[in-house]
């Protein structure tokens, strides 16, 4: 999806192109240490696994996160350690596992209300 527009926006235009799974990356930034962010939202269209690029902010929001990728900086993991890590989460997740908003129980409610284009 190569355009601005809100999470639940972005989610469908992906299901629609006929993804199963999405993958959530945030940085290590204010919002995300929120215990509840918008923005890891779980939507009813298919299941977002979160991941964070902060080691600090996964320590401070666990529950908010599916997978830490804070040690590839940190020096303690390569990125291709990490990139299996990820695509094994997608595998278990496409398998019927249930993501970190799943077993909150955070859901965010669908409304696409954007009429014409963004700039």
């Amino acid at each position: 999806m190569d355009f601005t527009a809100s999470t639940i926006e972005l989610l469908t235009g992906e299901a629609a192109t006929g993804a199963q799974v999405h993958v959530f990356v945030v940085g290590g930034s204010l919002p995300c240490l929120t215990p509840i962010n918008p923005g890891h939202a779980r939507v009813p269209i298919m299941p977002s696994i979160n991941v964070v690029s902060s080691s600090n902010a996964y320590e401070l929001a666990r529950d908010n996160f599916d997978v830490n990728a804070g040690p590839v900086l940190d020096g303690t993991a390569t990125k291709q350690e990490m990139g299996q890590k990820i695509y094994t989460a997608i595998v278990k997740v496409a398998s019927g596992k249930m993501t970190r908003s799943e077993t909150i129980n955070y859901w965010d409610q669908p409304s696409i209300f954007t009429v014409g284009p963004l700039v």
